[in-house]
């Protein structure tokens, strides 16, 4: 069994400049940093000693930016169909927290195995 030869791109006829792929003034850059808007944070401790795993309640993390339907800081008079086309309609992944706590969990401790 023969391999193929290893894919080459073609070399593109035009400049980066005017590549519609590659050009900046056909997509704008992106952000330095992405917004962060309203989201839930789920904790998961892992205990090293026992090595049990405790998932805390997850917690609501509200974001300041009125363009987000979900924050407390969105104009109640913003209201569909403008607000569909100007203002976030979902919320972000949720974002993800495992902490590595050097002791036992809360039950091993209550059951004296500690």
């Amino acid at each position: 069994m023969t391999l193929a030869a290893p894919y080459k791109m073609a070399a593109s006829p035009l400049p980066n400049d005017q590549h519609p792929l590659l050009s900046s003034s056909v997509h704008s850059p992106l952000p330095q940093a992405f917004p962060v808007m309203c989201h839930w944070r789920r904790v998961r401790n892992n205990y090293k000693r026992c090595g049990h795993y405790v998932d805390q309640p997850d917690e609501m993390i509200q974001c300041d930016d009125r363009y987000c339907k979900f924050s407390t800081s969105h104009p109640r008079n913003c209201v569909p169909p403008r607000c569909t086309e100007t203002c976030w309609q979902y919320r972000q992944f949720p974002e993800q927290y495992n902490p590595v706590i050097d002791a036992f969990c809360p039950i091993c401790v209550q059951l004296g195995r500690s």
